[in-house]
């Protein structure tokens, strides 16, 4: 009897370790609808998120409530719906008033992605798309970071002083993307 007690406790405990997402799972995500949201040129700040600053204080409130969330929650990757109509080219400006000046969806997402890697705990931004046209737009944008930055060049002189720290010099490296010294 004890041992069919622990034969049904120890299936009990896999199933639930099975079907449970931990809180410490490094791959833990969450997928973010009406990220983006606009008719003609009118951008509808009530039905997306990106670029939201209701009070116009430079605070972007619907980001920063999901970037809490995601902190809260130990979410560590989202993956974000509608982002295709950012690089449409009837998409409309939004003001930002960090720059006092109307800027693209395109500054906006760059700004919160920014924010999210470097202020929060997301590691990974994914993009849902629903054809291969959207599939090639989001692509195209990704590529324009796939560039590698090209080396800092010190001058001899420069290189030589006595107050030139070494952990510099990397600098004057070209290192492939995704490398992991640049990760």
């Amino acid at each position: 009897m004890k041992k069919i007690n622990l034969l049904i406790l120890l299936t009990l405990a896999f199933i639930l370790k099975a079907f449970s997402q931990p809180a410490n799972d490094p791959r833990r995500g969450i997928y973010v609808d009406k990220f983006v949201n606009y008719s003609g040129s009118t951008y509808l700040n009530s039905f997306s998120i990106l670029g939201v600053d209701a009070d116009l204080n430079g605070v972007f409130e619907k980001e920063e409530e999901l970037l809490q969330f995601a902190e809260q929650n130990h979410i560590t990757s989202l993956t974000l719906y509608d982002v295709a109509k950012i690089f449409d080219a009837s998409a409309p400006l939004v003001w930002n008033n960090n720059l006092s000046r109307y800027a693209t969806l395109k500054e906006h997402l760059c700004r919160f992605m920014d924010r999210a890697r470097n202020f929060y705990c997301i590691k990974e931004i994914y993009v849902a798309v629903g054809s291969t046209q959207e599939a090639n737009t989001v692509l195209g944008f990704n590529q324009i970071f796939n560039t590698p930055t090209l080396p800092f060049q010190f001058t001899q002189a420069e290189m030589s002083s006595t107050s030139f720290n070494q952990r510099l010099s990397s600098l004057a490296l070209q290192y492939p993307v995704g490398d992991p010294m640049l990760v």
